[in-house]
């Protein structure tokens, strides 16, 4: 006959059996999405509008991991969970606030490295520093590569 465990508020187990149940909730609770502000500009100003992308590279194609548009001040906030892979921000289109249209085809690159900034900047120097950075493992408009060859980059847009 089978016994039955009955844990009570007085039981001696009661404690184990909480702790139990609470790191198991927790690992079963998902990681919370870091928030990541940026900004995009050019060297006319901020760009409004632009489509910003947060990327994850690796061997194979990279995953989109967020996406948002610039607002008319070219400011952007990052909602994303990162996972240990370079990570790599791609600003296109957009036109420069207070003007209807920009140049055509724009797309401006920021490599963040294994971690998400708080804060963040994508501009032509970002875009020079991280293309200059990553050149072998650019492939049209992506970033992939052997892991082990995708080492981090000093970060090319974070700001104090």
């Amino acid at each position: 006959m089978a016994r039955r465990l009955r844990l009570t508020t007085g039981s001696p187990l009661a404690p184990a059996a909480r702790l139990i149940a609470t790191l198991l909730l927790i690992a079963a609770t998902p990681a919370l999405a870091t928030e990541v502000h940026g900004h995009v500009s050019t060297a006319q100003g901020p760009l409004a509008d632009a489509a910003v992308t947060l990327w994850a590279a690796g061997a194979g194609e990279p995953a989109r991991l967020a996406q948002v548009q610039s607002g008319a001040d070219g400011n952007f906030v990052l909602n994303a969970d990162a996972n240990g892979a370079v990570l790599y921000v791609i600003a296109k289109g957009g036109h420069p606030a207070g003007k209807a249209a920009g140049p055509s085809g724009l797309a401006l690159l920021a490599v963040l490295g294994e971690t998400l900034p708080e804060r963040l900047v994508i501009n032509e120097l970002t875009t020079v520093a991280s293309a200059f950075t990553a050149v072998q493992f650019i492939h049209g408009e992506t970033i992939s590569g052997n892991p082990l060859g995708c080492i981090s980059p000093p970060a090319t847009s974070r700001t104090s």
